[in-house]
């Protein structure tokens, strides 16, 4: 059975990508496509067959309304949702005239995004792990998303991060937070993935039972930090040399914070999400990040009074 094809339009790219990523994420499987007008969402209508489509209201040139009018002519067969911050008696009628599935009111609740994608397309909310060869998928409900979003966000505060990211080592981006304007994330997260897989396997050839991976990469531009919650996910943090005192060493700073994040992490997406025993946090000693921060401090030449 193909996956549901949804076509997310909205004129504020940001938006469209965060709904992109949030039914992607929390959805049963969905293939999700976002543009940025109503010509666009037409345009791709003509080329691809979608099973349901989200709009915005207020966009220029072509609003949603004159949209799902024309998405009628299009395509009968797709179901429709229109999101708005600016509804009125008369909008609301409107589409109801155009057979609009649900018109769902700004600010917009994910869960409730959800729910009306699911109500659309009769597919069941059950999370799940969706196999991918050697890999998983971890499907993530929008609740949980929230409250990982709001992990990630605490540890980047923490830290003094530019973004933090959760994937998994098949490449796929989870979530993230912070600042990602002018970096590739999907197609570094790839590249990170396939580094972290890679240590995974050193588990087996070493018949670890918890495995503990951490990857420090410098700038310029940017300082990262990956490390693994289980055998499947990992984090990555950013730090962005270009606004900062580059001649201070935080490995330290990053993997005491860091450790606590991947404990309360492991709890909130739940042991049954994986198939490997995997506990990094808690394998590593008390004295891990002062003597790791000290051999770093010695390879790069840092005295100990430049350390934060």
């Amino acid at each position: 059975m193909s996956k549901p094809r949804i076509l997310i339009v909205d004129d504020e790219p940001k938006v469209a990508f965060f709904f992109q990523k949030n039914l992607e994420l929390g959805g049963s499987g969905y293939h999700v496509d976002a543009v940025n007008s109503g010509q666009e969402a037409l345009e791709a209508l003509r080329e691809n067959p979608y099973d349901l489509l989200i709009t915005d209201l207020r966009m220029p040139k072509m609003n949603g309304l004159e949209l799902l009018r024309r998405v009628r002519e299009i395509s009968t067969s797709t179901k429709t949702i229109l999101v708005t911050a600016y509804g009125t008696e008369n909008v609301w009628q409107e589409a109801e005239n155009l057979q609009t599935f649900r018109a769902l009111s700004k600010p917009l609740k994910i869960p409730d995004l959800l729910e009306a994608v699911r109500d659309a397309l009769k597919v069941t909310s059950t999370p799940q792990v969706t196999k991918k060869g050697a890999s998983e998928l971890l499907v993530i409900t929008g609740e949980h998303f929230e409250a990982l979003a709001g992990r990630l966000e605490s540890l980047r505060v923490d830290v003094g991060a530019r973004t933090v990211v959760l994937a998994d080592t098949a490449g796929h981006l989870l979530a993230y937070t912070g600042s990602a304007d002018d970096l590739n994330i999907s197609e570094m997260m790839a590249l990170l993935g396939g580094t972290m897989a890679a240590a995974g396997e050193l588990t087996h050839q070493f018949k670890y039972k918890k495995p503990i991976h951490l990857s420090y990469f410098e700038g310029p531009p940017y300082d990262l930090y990956a490390a693994n919650v289980n055998c499947n996910l990992f984090l990555t943090i950013f730090y962005d040399r270009r606004n900062e005192n580059t001649a201070v060493s935080r490995i330290g700073l990053v993997w005491l914070y860091t450790r606590r994040a991947l404990i309360e992490l492991q709890e909130m997406l739940g042991q049954q999400a994986v198939e490997c025993e995997a506990d990094p946090a808690s394998a590593l000693a008390e004295g891990f990040a002062q003597s790791l921060q000290g051999e770093l401090d010695s390879l790069f030449g840092f005295e100990k009074e430049d350390v934060a």
